[in-house]
Parts: structure tokens; sequence; C-alpha cells
């Protein structure tokens, strides 16, 4: 069941865990649009989880335990070893840069990053793969303005993830050529009820339909290892 409250306690946590500072209960108030005492009552219940300390009387920081609690999941998850495991090699055999991610309630999340030559990977408000992610999930285009409010995407940005979310719901993937950079290829790959997207990224147009092929089969087996893993342990 999809609970606002927890999707407010989880708003409060991503918030606080991506300000270098200590956040301040006002803030949380005003960018959650709640009763400060809903607030007051959802940051105790984090502190009480040890997963948020006062660091003054109005303020508070992320614990230790969120960092462990971060490193842990994002080492064992079952997505991000078989994406070590499948891609690891491909990416540095065709020397392209490579992602596989999904978007979370927090923001964006790799599960597996590698550049090679290509711009440092995106934020979400400027992330292909995160367009394709969220236009094979079925958002509405009032879903992911929501969204880009909770990342806090600048204006233009915005404008320019429409687009690419409009293509990609369009298209089922995402071809896009950055200013003659650099281009990207993302396409969707559902796990269970996950949805992620695999893209490669490079510096030669001539190497685009090789890439598409490479990752329209590595998609299918990142898909046919986690099914396996999943039936095997059910």
């Amino acid at each position: 069941m999809n609970s606002p409250r927890t999707n407010r306690v989880l708003q409060i946590l991503a918030m606080v865990a991506s300000n270098p500072k200590p956040t301040s209960l006002r803030s949380i108030t005003t960018a959650l649009g709640v009763h400060p005492s809903m607030v007051s009552r959802m940051v105790s219940d984090l502190i009480e989880a040890g997963l948020l300390t006062k660091s003054s009387y109005r303020n508070v920081i992320t614990t230790p335990g969120v960092a462990v609690l971060g490193r842990n999941a994002a080492k064992n998850h079952p997505l991000a070893r078989i994406s070590l495991s499948l891609l690891r090699e491909p990416a540095e055999s065709l020397g392209f840069s490579c992602e596989f991610v999904t978007v979370t309630p927090m923001g964006l999340y790799h599960f597996f990053n590698v550049r090679k030559g290509t711009p440092p990977a995106a934020p979400l408000w400027n992330s292909d793969p995160a367009a394709v992610c969220l236009a094979a999930e079925g958002k509405t285009p009032e879903e992911c303005q929501a969204i880009l409010d909770a990342v806090d995407a600048p204006e233009q940005g915005r404008a320019l993830f429409r687009e690419r979310f409009e293509a990609a719901r369009q298209n089922q993937m995402l071809l896009n050529y950055h200013s003659g950079r650099f281009w990207q290829l993302s396409i969707p790959v559902v796990c269970g009820e996950l949805v992620c997207a695999l893209a490669f990224a490079g510096l030669s147009a001539a190497d685009v339909d090789k890439a598409q092929v490479e990752c329209v089969k590595l998609a299918g087996q990142i898909r046919s290892a986690y099914k396996e893993l999943i039936e095997s342990n059910a």
C-alpha cells in the first residue's frame, strides 16, 4: 500500500542525507508542505530508528547508520551483483560508458556506472536513463513533474527532461546526441516489479548500431539472471 506518511518519512531522510549541512525542521516543513507537528513526529521516529540525530535544538543530520545501510544495500542488492558480473567486461571491451539505473523516491540510483571518455553521470533531471525508467513505469507527465520538484530541478532542466520523457514514452527507448559531443542509448529493463534502464554512451556515432545490439542482449541477460535468482530463493 502506498502510504503518504511513509513517503514523507523517506523524503525527510533523503532531504537530510543530500544536505552537506545540518537541516532545519523549518526547511523540512516548507519542503513537505505539512504541519510542523507532523514533521516533528516523523523526525522523532527517524531519530528513534537511529537514522537521524539532532545537531542542535531545531536541526538534524544523518547518523553513520545511514551510510552503513546504504553501503550494505549497494553491495548486496541482487541487481548490483548481477550488473557488476554482466556489464563490467563488455563495457571495458567495447570502450563505452555504461550505466544501469533505477529511479527511487529519493532520486536516481546507479547499480552500475563506468565512464569511458564521456562526461560524468548526470543528475536525475538531466539523465536519459532516468527518463526511460519513468516512461517504462507508465508515469504521467504530472507524476514526472512531482519527481522533478522533489529533486529541485532547474527550470531549463525540467523542459529538457520532459522532451526526453515524451521521446522515451513514444519509442520505448531513447537515443540522444548530446550537442554533438557524445551519444547515449538507453533502454528499459524490467526486473520483476523494479523498472530499470541500461545505457551505453560513446563518442563515435559509428558505434551506435553495435551499442544497440549489445544493449538489448545484455538487458535480456540481466532480466534472466534476476528472474533465476529470485525463483531459486522463492
